[in-house]
């Protein structure tokens, strides 16, 4: 049966006031159950961004063959926002590494920076393990933030399995600190980086500085602010900028951290 956005609508306006993520994925469960063709929302996901979860899902849903999906994803590149490619991750775990790099290769060079951002995220999974050296060779500078975040995600996905290695990377890369920067906040962020390897990241942006004059609290405080409120600060400046502000808060808060 197929869907058309006015019956996907009329479902929609029967759920909740203020419904939830979950309340739409019951729906979806449910038209996977039912074997729905939703290709009928695709002219419509970009504008009306209430449909690009059901289409993804219902459609990814219903492909089981990992390849095929890729495919779907490929032929379907419709993203205006960061969520657009977080969702479906997921459904890329399973592909060969070497097929998943070759179509990373075309989507970091595009116009289009959420396909750039997808390039990058569809590694984070169990699908980046044990390969740090070819994905961190396909970073480069780019002025986007949410491709910079992208990066920087990787990035410290990577640390996850493969400290040592992006250690030695991070030495001798010369990214901008807009991805740099947001990388080691990533890393100290993430709750799956052992608190000796941040110790050996933290100092990559920061050089001692005995006149700093923060101590650990405000420090502490500090840092979450920034990472809190980045995302404006970042979209405010420009580029180079934005990397510099990025750059001196890593360096204000270094020297201070007992490591």
């Amino acid at each position: 049966m197929k869907y058309t956005p006015e019956l996907i609508q009329k479902d929609l306006d029967a759920l909740p006031k203020g419904y939830k993520t979950g309340d739409v994925d019951r729906l979806i469960r449910r038209y996977v159950k039912e074997g729905a063709e939703v290709f009928p929302l695709r002219p419509f996901i970009l504008e009306q961004q209430q449909f690009h979860r059901i289409y993804y899902y219902v459609s990814l849903e219903q492909i089981r063959d990992v390849d095929e999906r890729m495919i779907f994803i490929h032929n379907n590149l419709l993203f205006a926002d960061w969520w657009h490619t977080d969702q479906i991750i997921r459904y890329v775990a399973d592909l060969d590494f070497s097929t998943a790099v070759d179509y990373a290769k075309d989507y970091i060079c595009s116009e289009d920076p959420f396909i750039r951002r997808w390039g990058y995220v569809l590694f984070i999974s169990k699908l980046c393990k044990g390969h740090a050296a070819e994905l961190l060779a396909l970073m480069h500078d780019d002025e986007h933030y949410y491709v910079q975040m992208a990066q920087a995600w990787l990035i410290a996905e990577l640390v996850v399995y493969e400290p040592e290695d992006v250690y030695e990377w991070f030495q001798q890369n010369d990214l901008k600190y807009n991805i740099n920067g947001k990388a080691i906040q990533k890393i100290c962020d993430s709750f799956r980086i052992t608190d000796d390897w941040k110790a050996e990241y933290m100092p990559l942006f920061g050089l001692p500085n005995p006149e700093v004059g923060m101590d650990m609290a405000a420090a502490t405080a500090f840092w979450n602010w920034f990472a809190e409120n980045e995302e404006k600060i970042t979209q405010t400046l420009s580029g180079n900028d934005a990397g510099e502000v990025v750059g001196w808060v890593v360096q204000q808060i270094c020297p201070v951290f007992p490591y």
